[in-house]
């Protein structure tokens, strides 16, 4: 072949490789759930610690990000609710007593308000922090399967206490009839009970479940432990 044809043949084929539109990349899907995982700081971080749940006793709500569940009260979940509260009160014989006033101090809008309802001397200098939940007595715990709702507490003083506000998987009689039950069993006395308050005492300690109906028949608790 003539040198000018073969010249012209690879000008030719030159000119069509450039000309062959680039490979397009493949798209790759981000599943959200891993990206979120992914970015999502590590606890080893000093300053993130209280984040890690693997030792908490109580399910937590939060906020601490907008993926967490909200209440459940899934049937097995109210099923595994009474059937945790029913052991923890086996063999306890509840104490009926007479139903007091209305209680005034139980309405307050935050439950660093409602604590006063053991003392004027409670609401003072209190924290409010989630940890404080998991400082409560361990024969005064959050009812089986509730969810967390705020937490606040103070060390010494006049009124160390211990208060964690909750939902629960159950109609508000079952919680009190538990707190009666298990309070009982720790050497409390009732002072006071109703519809809306239960409160009891043992030697210094005092001890007060306040109940919050809320509409659509679920009802919000406070615990407040003292000593």
């Amino acid at each position: 072949m003539p040198n000018h044809l073969v010249l012209l043949s690879a000008a030719t084929l030159t000119l069509s490789a450039c000309a062959r539109p680039a490979p397009v990349a493949a798209e790759v899907e981000t599943d959200p759930a891993v990206a979120q995982a992914v970015m999502a700081p590590i606890l080893t971080d000093p300053d993130l610690v209280s984040l890690d749940r693997r030792f908490a006793v109580m399910s937590d709500p939060g906020p601490l990000e907008s993926s967490l569940p909200p209440d459940d009260f899934a049937p097995q979940t109210i099923a595994a609710a009474r059937a945790e509260a029913a052991a923890l009160m086996r063999g306890v014989t509840e104490v009926e007593v007479a139903e007091g006033e209305v209680c005034t101090a139980c309405s307050g809008p935050l439950l660093a308000d409602r604590v006063g309802v053991l003392g004027e001397a409670c609401a003072e200098g209190l924290n409010e922090n989630l940890d404080w939940s998991l400082r409560l007595p361990a024969d005064l715990p959050i009812y089986p399967k509730a969810h967390l709702r705020e937490a606040v507490g103070r060390e010494g003083g006049a009124c160390p206490l211990r208060g964690a506000s909750f939902t629960a998987p159950v109609p508000a009689g079952q919680v009190l009839a538990f707190y009666r039950a298990i309070a009982t069993r720790a050497g409390y006395t009732l002072s006071r009970a109703g519809n809306q308050v239960l409160i009891s005492t043992r030697k210094s300690s005092r001890m007060a479940v306040i109940v919050h109906p809320q509409p659509g028949g679920i009802s919000h608790f406070d615990l407040l432990v003292t000593g």
